[in-house]
């Protein structure tokens, strides 16, 4: 077997690790920020973004090609994800069931939304630009971030009287949030070292 073929199937083995291998959740990462486990969770997403990045064209084809196992996957996933919270069924042990699922969703999402995205080609929303610049800074900082507003939005995640629109509410302020606080980092980064802010925060 060839080095190519070697270095591919460790990144196969890498990105399938999450569903084997659970993250910290996030009510319990003050005591465990910097869990081992956590770290190789992640790695599985930062491993399909190195894989997919050598030679986009060919992979995204495949992915184009079984949009439709994709789709499936992703809907199937997503009713999972339903079905287990409602019945309060997740950890195993040290395995988490929930994340297993959430990170399949997520992979099936990603795949799909980067294929649409492509063929929308420059009729892209041009307000992505800057989020695309900036997505290595927010996929390594928006889990701290969403760490430390989850005190002060959490009345409005528990405001019953107007559910299921608070949590709707609250996933929307989560989201923004832990996104352009990320973003101000990797601003703040690039004012302060310019050139050199790309080896620290990848902006």
């Amino acid at each position: 077997m060839s080095f190519e073929k070697w270095g591919t199937l460790f990144m196969l083995v890498i990105i399938a690790l999450p569903l084997a291998i659970s993250r910290v959740e996030l009510m319990d990462m003050e005591e465990n920020q910097l869990s081992l486990s956590t770290m190789i969770y992640f790695s599985g997403a930062y491993a399909a973004g190195i894989y997919f990045g050598n030679h986009p064209e060919k992979k995204f084809s495949w992915v184009k090609k079984n949009m439709l196992l994709f789709v499936l996957i992703a809907l199937l996933s997503s009713v999972a994800l339903v079905y287990f919270q409602t019945i309060e069924i997740n950890k195993f042990g040290d395995w988490s069931l929930m994340s297993a699922l959430y990170y399949i969703q997520k992979m099936c999402l990603s795949g799909i939304f980067i294929v649409l995205f492509k063929n929308l080609g420059e009729r892209q929303p041009r307000w992505l630009n800057p989020v695309a610049s900036y997505a290595f800074v927010i996929y390594f900082l928006h889990a701290f971030f969403l760490d430390l507003i989850a005190e002060p939005i959490m009345p409005l995640s528990t405001m019953h009287q107007i559910a299921p629109l608070n949590l709707f509410l609250a996933s929307i302020t989560y989201l923004v949030l832990s996104i352009g606080l990320s973003m101000v980092i990797g601003l703040i980064f690039k004012k302060l070292f310019g050139k050199y802010s790309k080896r620290l925060v990848g902006v």
